[in-house]
């Protein structure tokens, strides 16, 4: 079986790279931020449909990730 699938990384949360966080692939570029894998973490991952859009992807990550918050803040 044939299953399209993507996943989303973000820097790891930690004191030495948390002002990398947030910032785009070309800030950090040119501040001269090397990319090693060991920095970052999953953190989104699902299925890809033939309809996804970068935008549609984007949305569906930051709808994601604001839900996880609010119930986390419940607790």
């Amino acid at each position: 079986m044939n299953i399209n699938q993507y996943a989303v990384y973000q820097l790891k949360e930690s004191a030495e790279l948390a002002a990398y966080r947030s910032r785009s692939y070309q800030y950090l570029t040119e501040h001269h931020f090397q990319v090693i894998v060991q920095n970052y973490q999953q953190a989104y991952f699902t299925k890809l449909f033939t309809s996804d859009t970068p935008e549609m992807i984007t949305f569906l990550f930051f709808i994601e990730q604001f839900e996880f918050i609010m119930k986390n803040k419940k607790k």
